[in-house]
C-alpha cells in the first residue's frame, strides 16, 4: 500500500473494517457532543433562573447588607435592571462558544468587546449625563446584552451560510425536502 494510502484507508479497506475501526470514536464524539447540549441548556436555564431569582429576592438580598435605605432602594432597583438583560447574556455565551467550537475567534471577540465595552461604556456615559441618571444608567447594561445579541445572530446568520451550510448537503434520496444537519435546527436559517 502506498503512503496515501495508508494514512487514507477509507478508499483502499473494505467498509465493514473502517467502521469497525471508527466506531469508538464515532460513539465518543456523540456522548461529548450530548454532554456539551446538556450543558449548554443547563447554562441558559440557570440565566433564566438567575434573571427570576434576582427580580423575586432583589430586596431580601440587598437586605444583607448593612445599607441606608436609599442606597438599599437604589441596589435593589439595579439589581432588578441588570437582571432584564441575563437571558441575554446567556444567548451571547452560547453564541459565542458556537463561534469558538466553528473556528470564528475573531466573531466571538466581537461579541464580547460588543457586550462589555463598546455598548455599555458609551451607554452609561450618556445615560450618567440625563437628570434621572440614578435610574437610566442601569440600563446600559442589559441594551448592551440586547445589542450584542442581535450582533451575535447576525454573525451566527453569515457563519450559517458560510461554514455550516456546506457541511450538510440538502440532495438527499429518502426526504429531499428536509435538512438533515442537525445544526439547522438550532441556528438561524
Amino acid at each position: 500500500m502506498s503512503k496515501e494510502a495508508t494514512a487514507n484507508k477509507m478508499g483502499a479497506v473494505p467498509v465493514p473494517k473502517v467502521m469497525l475501526n471508527m466506531r469508538i470514536p464515532m460513539i465518543l464524539s456523540m456522548v461529548l457532543q450530548a454532554c456539551y447540549n446538556i450543558v449548554d441548556s443547563m447554562f441558559v436555564a440557570l440565566m433564566l433562573a438567575g434573571m427570576i431569582g434576582l427580580e423575586l429576592l432583589a430586596k431580601p438580598l440587598a437586605g444583607l447588607f448593612a445599607m441606608s435605605e436609599r442606597t438599599e432602594a437604589l441596589c435593589v432597583m439595579a439589581s432588578r435592571i441588570i437582571a432584564a438583560g441575563f437571558l441575554f447574556a446567556g444567548g451571547n455565551i452560547a453564541m459565542q462558544g458556537i463561534f469558538q467550537a466553528l473556528g470564528c475567534g475573531l466573531d466571538s471577540l466581537i461579541v464580547s468587546l460588543l457586550r462589555l465595552c463598546i455598548v455599555v461604556l458609551p451607554l452609561a456615559w450618556l445615560f450618567a449625563r440625563l437628570e434621572n441618571a440614578g435610574f437610566m444608567i442601569w440600563w446600559a447594561f442589559p441594551i448592551a446584552e440586547l445589542a450584542a445579541f442581535v450582533a451575535a445572530a447576525s454573525l451566527l446568520s453569515r457563519e450559517n451560510k458560510r461554514i455550516i451550510k456546506p457541511m450538510c448537503p440538502r440532495a438527499f434520496p429518502i426526504a429531499p425536502k428536509t435538512s438533515h444537519c442537525f445544526w439547522h435546527l438550532y441556528l438561524v436559517q
